[in-house]
């Protein structure tokens, strides 16, 4: 259903349909989705929760998380680019490294690209890096790095939401303060 709405707005709308920020979402949550059920990817399954988010744009009375929405998401999209790069280069690394020790986990890849998700995730952590190491020893270092890397992109993305969480809580009690001692003034007069 999501498919064709998006269908129809693209066909409708052309090239402004990327101009609206929503829409930009919506189809990055669906082809993500997509991917997940194509590649039996149970880790992004919970991307399609997302989509709940729709609902702070149908709400006039969320128009203030909305803006926070739009500000957290301009301040982690260079994280979540880094993270989108290492995780497809250490993926197409790994075609090419360890395809021939688990065929089954790195034939191509999208294959590969789903199994470096598992990874990350800690679905498939130990079936996958002992099947190498049985091969190649000194495969620790190749998913060490990997693991640190996208580590460090999380953290950039996690600590972007909090510290941004934190400023609007900082300026909100701050017009609180200005409305305290406005009304302060108003009872002294």
């Amino acid at each position: 259903l999501l498919i064709l709405e998006m269908l129809f707005k693209l066909l409708s709308a052309k090239l402004d349909f990327f101009k609206t920020g929503w829409n930009v979402f919506d189809a990055i949550v669906i082809f993500v989705s997509l991917y997940a059920i194509l590649y039996d990817v149970k880790a992004l399954d919970a991307v399609r929760l997302f989509l709940l988010l729709r609902v702070v744009e149908l709400l006039p009375s969320l128009d203030g998380l909305k803006i926070s929405l739009q500000k957290v998401i301009n301040d982690i999209s260079g994280s979540v680019i880094f993270l989108i790069i290492v995780i497809y280069s250490f993926s197409i690394a790994a075609t090419y490294l360890y395809g021939h020790v688990i065929p089954d986990k790195f034939v191509d890849s999208a294959t590969s690209i789903s199994t470096m998700l598992q990874v990350v995730t800690f679905v498939q952590l130990d079936g996958v890096i002992h099947s190498v190491q049985s091969v190649h020893s000194s495969s620790w270092l190749f998913f060490g790095a990997f693991r640190i890397l996208t580590l460090f992109a999380v953290l950039n993305i996690l600590v972007s939401i909090v510290t941004h969480a934190l400023s609007g809580t900082a300026h909100c009690c701050r017009k609180i303060e200005c409305v305290d001692k406005t009304d302060t003034a108003d009872i002294k007069k």
